[in-house]
């Protein structure tokens, strides 16, 4: 009797999330990743870690990877859960992960631009990485959020002076 529940409960498992659970979404603040982990009923079953824009600039700019430090990024119902009320739930790090994928974007924009020699523009990045990264390991949501505003109108200001260069010269 109780190898057929435990066999139709290994049976089942897999199809679980489809009836009821939650999918949360974890954001790695030292290595810019994000792993996905399913729960259902109590049981809760890691999913996939995956690289991101972030995490793959810090890997080109010869970054270390540092042990894992995962912080609750966001939730979502599955399955039958998704009819009992909240279907998407936000943390803080939600937001500084997406804070982190629009630094990453910038910085390559802004790279893109750059009229430094390859060296300086290299080692200009990296400190501006660098100086990121410790601000999302050790800050706060809002002073990442912050500094990543200031960073986009800085790099709104200097698209602005360009255009302006082009078009008088």
């Amino acid at each position: 009797m109780v190898g057929t529940v435990v066999l139709l409960v290994v049976a089942f498992l897999p199809g679980l999330p489809a009836i009821a659970g939650y999918k949360k979404t974890y954001f790695d603040v030292a290595n810019g990743r994000l792993m996905t982990e399913w729960s259902v009923c109590g049981c809760t079953r890691r999913g996939t870690i995956e690289e991101t824009r972030y995490s793959e600039l810090l890997r080109k700019y010869g970054f270390d990877e540092l042990p894992p430090v995962w912080k609750e990024a966001w939730a979502t119902s599955v399955g039958l859960k998704k009819i009992s009320g909240t279907v998407f739930i936000d943390s803080a790090y939600g937001r500084v992960a997406a804070d982190a994928m629009q630094f990453a974007l910038g910085m390559e924009l802004m790279l893109m631009d750059d009229n430094d020699p390859p060296e300086t523009r290299f080692e200009k990045a990296r400190r501006r990485i660098a100086e990121f990264r410790r601000l999302v390991m050790s800050g706060t949501p809002a002073e990442v959020r912050d500094y990543v505003l200031s960073f986009l109108k800085e790099r709104e200001e200097y698209e602005r002076k360009a255009k302006a260069g082009t078009e008088g010269g």
